[in-house]
């Protein structure tokens, strides 16, 4: 059994999805409650359970203390090991959260490689490195953590897995706990995870997917994502992610399949109220339209998506407008599946997946396969939509042809007797 715990769903989802692909059956626990038992029940079906506690816009006690009480839970699971994942551009509570595990498990070793080079996401000299950020990765766990931190450089890692590995042993020996590690490539992720795994010890490992795929490496089987002759032709790609990645590929998906976007005006939304009520309302009755009128491919996204004066999105534990939003988005689905039984739901931003789950009172997500890097797909698990196909994205992973490249993997994998949807 191996357990990841997420801060957000996206990552749940990128995560478990890399030990999807190589044979683990693997089931996503789309929020963490200590009231639950799901968790406990899913170990003894999947070989990886990916859980999302939701810390990442929390006050960081209130992060360490959700994430310390899940990890004592699943402390009696026998386990290879846990990973926790961490956003690849650091936000929420990556530290500390660390901490809770290694306190909860009483580990005595932490391995941090948040590098994910696919997506753009490189580890040099300790700073994460991204063409539009620079961020001091060292530096975050050396201030945020209560545990003494040593930086692996791209020299050493370049000597190959044996020498890491002694240098890591020495290292401990000496009394360090958390080892960052620089990475720019796929090879380099590969030696990491050849130096760490032999190493004795309980050792905590933590990154972004980008190492959870070369953790999960270990096995070769891909399974054959079979759509169900029942699905439904619509496909709906909700957007609530403000960033300008998303903003690029929704503008590509649109102008590739002639499909129009509907806006959902977040001025109307976020303060809740009438005005809330009467948004979905209107968004609903719109798409709904639209689908009578033959559109197979619907788009909906947040209208400060394409707001001209916002060159970076707020960030997400900043903002507590985002949940009403989010939710907005979430409630607007649901009422979109009860008049359409839709094939498959396209989500960009974890706290857009989170809310579209909660309103279908969906318990989890079965991964089924990875369509990009960053780009899962799966089935709810429970719920009023159990068993619908969902896609999940983080807004800022994907090139500009990213949305393309899911209703292209859609299409290729429609069942055998159904007719494509969208090419020709």
């Amino acid at each position: 059994m191996i357990i990841i715990i997420a801060d957000d769903l996206t990552g749940a989802n990128d995560t478990g999805v890399q030990f999807q692909k190589n044979g683990f059956s693997t089931m996503v626990q789309t929020e963490y409650s200590d009231v639950q038992a799901e968790s406990l029940q899913w170990c003894n079906r999947y070989d990886a359970l990916s859980i999302n506690v939701n810390s990442r816009q929390l006050p960081p006690q209130e992060a360490y203390s959700r994430v310390y009480n899940l990890a004592r839970q699943i402390s009696g699971i026998p386990t290879e090991y846990v990973y926790k994942k961490i956003d690849s551009l650091l936000r929420g509570n990556p530290a500390v959260e660390l901490d809770a595990v290694m306190d909860a498990l009483g580990a005595g070793t932490a391995l941090v490689v948040p590098s994910f080079p696919e997506n753009g996401r490189q580890l040099v000299n300790g700073i994460m490195v991204t063409p539009d950020d620079r961020i001091n990765v060292e530096q975050i766990f050396r201030e945020g953590s209560k545990r003494s931190t040593f930086k692996l450089s791209l020299e050493e890692i370049r000597k190959g897995p044996e020498n890491l590995k002694q240098l890591m042993e020495r290292k401990r020996k000496e009394g360090f706990q958390i080892f960052i590690a620089d990475a720019t490539s796929d090879a380099e992720l590969e030696t990491i995870k050849n130096a760490a795994k032999p190493i004795d010890g309980k050792m905590i490992f933590c990154g972004s997917a980008g190492f959870a795929k070369q953790l999960s490496n270990e096995k070769r089987f891909q399974r054959e994502l079979v759509t169900s002759e029942k699905s439904e032709d619509a496909v709906l790609v909700v957007a609530g992610s403000r960033r300008k990645e998303t903003a690029v590929q929704l503008q590509q998906i649109s102008e590739a399949f002639l499909a129009p976007i509907v806006r959902i005006d977040v001025s109307k939304v976020e303060n809740g109220g009438r005005s809330y009520s009467e948004e979905i309302t209107r968004c609903t009755d719109k798409i709904l339209q639209m689908a009578e009128e033959g559109h197979r491919l619907i788009l909906l996204a947040v209208s400060s998506l394409f707001s001209a004066t916002q060159e970076k999105p707020k960030p997400e534990n900043k903002d507590p407008e985002a949940v009403n939003i989010a939710a907005a988005l979430g409630e607007t689905v649901e009422k979109i599946y009860r008049k359409i039984r839709l094939r498959a739901v396209v989500s960009t931003g974890g706290d857009t997946s989170l809310q579209i789950c909660k309103a279908f009172r969906s318990k989890g997500i079965e991964l089924c396969d990875e369509i990009a890097a960053g780009i899962p797909v799966g089935r709810m698990a429970g719920g009023e939509a159990d068993g619908m196909m969902i896609i999940t994205k983080s807004g800022g992973f994907g090139n500009g042809d990213a949305l393309i490249q899911v209703i292209n993997y859609l299409d290729d994998n429609r069942h055998e007797n159904g007719r494509r949807l969208y090419g020709g």
